[in-house]
């Protein structure tokens, strides 16, 4: 059976952290882990352009 996974995302007033996790086990896939600082007075798209790339490293 093939497993199924989700991606969860974090977007604090100082960073984003995204993860894959395991939706049978509720486990974190560590490799998948990445926190990025973000400054919350940047413009919105610098923002965006950070959320994009944090999800295409998990992904």
């Amino acid at each position: 059976m093939m497993q199924k996974y989700a991606i969860g995302v974090d977007i604090g007033g100082s960073h984003i952290t995204c993860a894959a996790v395991n939706l049978e086990t509720g486990e974190i896939i560590r490799k998948t882990l990445t926190e990025r600082r973000v400054n919350n007075q940047a413009q919105a798209f610098e923002i965006i352009n950070i959320w994009s790339e944090s999800l295409s490293e998990v992904i």
